[in-house]
């Protein structure tokens, strides 16, 4: 900005420039497209008033003069705030300086915005140039994230695919260890402790069905057998409902199925355990099932096949006259052998031995070797 002085009398008449400005105000010359600023002063020792005009330095010096040869007593000054002035300095004023429109593809030129049509005709070939760099710098840098993205991908592609060799290791331990706590037995003790609230709910709350833990058979290498669970209906079911408790078998999809004989052939006996204290007094309460060609005994296809057993295994009232249960509890034996009469006949054997066993005596220390001979000839 540069400024001009006027010094006026106070005889002259300034009907559109106010008096005792307390801050400057701008005007507009429309014929030159310019804004200005007036201050305006007044010295009341010397009864005389300033005006200062400031003026942009893209005005030219003939500009002002003429402008400032108007009489003031003539002079037309319309106001404006200072965001009107800003607004038309950096957006509309065809004199401001401004930065050419392909600066972002490299060129540095500066010129009034009045100009800037001729600066673009006459620099067509130059801004063609800064573009057509600007094009391969950018082609490069998509390259250039391209191969990132890639390396980016092939990392997650190998994280992925670690992950999943993970899971499948932490599944497969999973399994391993689930096997691990699962029993590995031909006899399946099942302590089910609150029998007595077990019964009640299932009379009053329609909660029929109570499952042990899964248990594997063994078989004579030990290595494998049948996956199975016992199902007990307290209130029993079906016929039975209300009046017996019911048991049953169940065959589970399990490790070794398919290394397994099938159909399952196996005899299961199912023991209620009489509780009192003499053991040649106990009346147990037993019942035996042998494993035939029917669904319950087939190969699972689905996680587990249809128990089968005994709807009226006990009833409730001999359950209750006898020490099955005692201090609340109640003990459920499983056991799964062999059906020896049917192995037999399919051997074509007259005699069966089992494997040699030793006796215990009272030291524990050694005992008597002993073996059992069944005779199958009845005649």
């Amino acid at each position: 900005m540069f400024s001009i002085f006027i010094s006026v009398g106070s005889c002259h008449k300034l009907p559109l420039v106010p008096t005792n400005l307390s801050e400057p105000l701008w005007s507009y010359d429309s014929q030159r497209n310019v804004f200005f600023q007036v201050v305006h002063k007044r010295h009341h020792m010397k009864g005389t008033d300033t005006i200062t005009l400031y003026f942009p330095k893209a005005i030219h010096t003939s500009t002002v003069e003429e402008r400032i040869a108007i009489p003031f007593a003539n002079m037309f000054i319309p106001f404006f705030d200072m965001v009107q002035v800003s607004t038309h300095i950096e957006d509309q004023c065809r004199l401001t300086w401004i930065s050419c429109p392909y600066t972002p593809m490299g060129c540095k030129e500066k010129v009034q915005r009045q100009e800037v049509e001729s600066h673009l005709e006459s620099a067509t070939r130059v801004h063609l140039d800064f573009a057509c760099v600007k094009l391969n710098n950018t082609e490069k840098e998509l390259n250039e994230a391209k191969n990132k993205l890639k390396k980016i991908e092939d990392k997650f592609d190998n994280a992925v695919a670690l992950l999943n060799e993970t899971v499948a290791a932490l599944k497969n331990a999973m399994g391993l260890l689930q096997l691990s706590n699962v029993k590995h037995t031909n006899v399946f003790l099942w302590r089910i402790d609150g029998f007595c609230e077990i019964l009640k709910k299932a009379k009053n709350e329609g909660k029929e069905k109570i499952y042990s833990d899964p248990s594997y058979t063994k078989t004579e290498t030990d290595g494998f057998g049948y996956k199975l669970k016992v199902l007990i209906c307290p209130n029993g079911i079906g016929d039975a409902k209300n009046i017996h408790l019911s048991v049953f078998i169940i065959i589970m999809k399990g490790e070794y199925d398919a290394i397994l004989p099938w159909h399952f052939n196996k005899e299961v006996k199912f023991t209620l355990i009489d509780q009192q204290d003499k053991p040649g007094k106990r009346d147990d309460k037993t019942a035996e099932l042998i494993g035939q060609n029917i669904p319950s005994f087939t190969r699972p296809t689905t996680e587990e096949n249809i128990g089968i057993g005994f709807k009226c295994f006990i009833s409730h009232e001999e359950l209750k006259s006898q020490h099955y249960i005692v201090d609340d509890t109640l003990f459920l034996q499983v056991q799964c052998f062999r059906e020896i009469l049917k192995q037999a006949k399919k051997e074509e054997k007259e005699r069966i031995n089992n494997d040699p066993f030793y006796t215990k005596t009272e030291t524990d220390g050694f005992g008597y070797k002993l073996k059992v001979l069944i005779s199958i000839h009845c005649g």
